[in-house]
């Protein structure tokens, strides 16, 4: 079945307490998309911060990022709730965004699972847990060297 996306219709702040609707002074590079609370903290204040990186801790919350604010990179759960990862990357392939690079947080990163993430249009899986110089590796590679400092 053809899966869509329509985007919210109201501004909505999701269950981590971000809020979809940030500061347009620069443009945001990554969306990180996962359900856990303290690791979407934790990567959102080394890869950047506000206006540079957006957090999303369900899956429409996610392709609401994706849609308003066109980033350059998407780190996604796997197991996202309310849409998963695979769905969100079918909506997102299915709508042509095939400049979107997309790496795949998962706790299996098997052979299997590799090939399912290279077959839906990821760039990358990164096995969970990972340390943050691997997270950096893969940011840095995918979105260039202007990733501002870790901290």
């Amino acid at each position: 079945p053809m899966l869509s996306y329509a985007p919210s219709r109201h501004h909505h702040t999701d269950r981590a307490g971000w809020s979809p609707l940030m500061s347009r002074t620069i443009r945001p590079q990554i969306v990180v998309a996962g359900d856990d609370v303290r690791l979407l903290r934790f990567m959102h204040h080394k890869l950047g911060g506000p206006g540079y990186v957006l957090p999303a801790t369900d899956g429409e919350a996610a392709l609401d990022l994706i849609y308003g604010y066109d980033p350059r990179l998407c780190l996604l759960d796997a197991s996202l709730p309310i849409r998963n990862g695979w769905e969100i990357l079918r909506v997102v392939r299915g709508a042509g965004r095939h400049d979107l690079k997309v790496i795949v947080m998962t706790a299996r990163c098997v052979e299997a699972e590799i090939a399912q993430v290279r077959r839906f249009g990821a760039v990358a899986c990164l096995a969970k847990p990972f340390s943050l110089a691997e997270l950096v590796h893969h940011v840095r590679h995918h979105v260039g060297p202007e990733l501002p400092a870790t901290r």
